[in-house]
């Protein structure tokens, strides 16, 4: 994964997940459409990427009409594909990530895959997500999950460059060494060590 340069002129928020109600999309839309009413973000874009399924086809009409009803529909972006090289050139787009879903994650890829390129990440209270972020030190926890909670905590990373650069670095720097695959299969096997009893056999 490549570094973001977490770009300002515009700032860009990001959503890497299937676009649907389910996973908090409306919720990220609204969120966006507050944050362009605040004359600080009236530059701002979304990008998003994930594909969707038939059921989802309404929903995201839905959302792209309102946004179009507000003037906003040349600031949103949809990365219609989204195989590993396309989600690279998608990460390095990004200012900050949110997939805002109400049930949570338990692990939620999405996050390490932003992390990894740098790109800190905005999550609800719920699910695993707290536990992730505290884990890697690359983003921030919002409650409760509304569209207001969303975008005060992104206008509070977007309204300080330094800090956003400063979560994304340690963030990059945690997924790298703790979630890499290499990383991963280390932990693995100091958990099998710490379990597995030492017989002195060969």
């Amino acid at each position: 994964y490549r570094r973001s340069p977490l770009p300002f002129d515009p700032p860009v928020v990001g959503y890497l997940c299937r676009m649907s109600e389910y996973f908090g999309l409306g919720i990220l839309f609204d969120a966006f459409l507050r944050l362009k009413r605040d004359s600080r973000f009236k530059y701002l874009r979304l990008h998003l990427a994930g594909g969707s399924s038939g059921e989802d086809k309404k929903f995201i009409r839905q959302m792209l009409g309102n946004v179009s009803r507000h003037g906003f529909e040349n600031d949103v972006r949809i990365f219609r594909r989204f195989d590993k090289a396309n989600r690279i050139e998608f990460l390095e787009s990004l200012t900050l990530l949110s997939v805002p879903a109400p049930a949570g994650e338990a692990f939620g890829a999405f996050q390490a895959e932003a992390l990894a390129a740098g790109v800190p990440v905005v999550q609800p209270d719920a699910g695993g997500f707290p536990e992730f972020v505290a884990a890697t030190g690359g983003g921030v926890i919002y409650r409760p999950n509304t569209d207001e909670a969303l975008a005060h905590a992104s206008a509070s990373l977007l309204a300080e460059p330094d800090r956003l650069r400063e979560l994304g670095a340690r963030g990059r720097e945690a997924v790298l060494e703790k979630y890499s695959l290499n990383g991963m299969t280390e932990s693995m096997i100091g958990l099998y060590r710490m379990l597995t009893p030492e017989t002195g056999e060969s």
